[in-house]
């Protein structure tokens, strides 16, 4: 599978496209996820396209309730930012359900809390069906060095668009 997505964690709208900073990028795309006008404006001023491409999907999933959604082969990633983890699992079960197979390989990201989970999707959902999906994140979960700029960079810009 080699496919990208961009979800929106608390709609449960979900997005086939073609790469992340092109596609929202266009108003259009933007409103449709979720983005309000104000946070379009302010990562438009902010960021360069292509230069700022790491930057600005950082703050998009900083600021909003998203997740950028990959394929690679037989996995699949799943980044985004937030301290509050069981809306973005559950649209992750939702999008298992619907594009996973049971040993589709999750690679989870929470970049607020510095979190990743390697998990197979079957195990996946044995946690969230069994009412455990916090325990995903916090006892399987394995601390991740973000770079100490980008950590700067999400404490700093943090807005209140959610």
């Amino acid at each position: 599978m080699e496919l990208g997505f961009w979800l929106n964690y608390k709609t449960g709208k979900m997005f086939r496209i073609d790469e992340h900073e092109r596609w929202i990028r266009k108003w259009t795309n933007a409103k449709k996820l979720g983005i309000s006008k104000n946070g379009y404006d302010d990562f438009l001023k902010q960021f360069e396209p292509v230069e700022d491409r790491e930057k600005m999907l950082l703050w998009v999933m900083n600021n909003f309730p998203v997740m950028r959604v990959r394929g690679h082969g037989s996995s699949v990633s799943f980044e985004f930012a937030t301290t509050k983890v069981n809306d973005a699992l559950f649209t992750i079960y939702e999008w298992g359900e619907q594009y996973a197979g049971d040993y589709t390989h999750l690679h989870i990201v929470n970049f607020k809390k510095s979190k990743k989970v390697d998990i197979l999707y079957k195990d996946f959902r044995k946690y969230y069906e069994a009412g455990t999906e916090n325990k995903i994140m916090e006892e399987l979960g394995k601390d991740i060095k973000i770079l100490k700029s980008f950590k700067k960079f999400i404490e700093e810009n943090e807005k209140s668009y959610k």
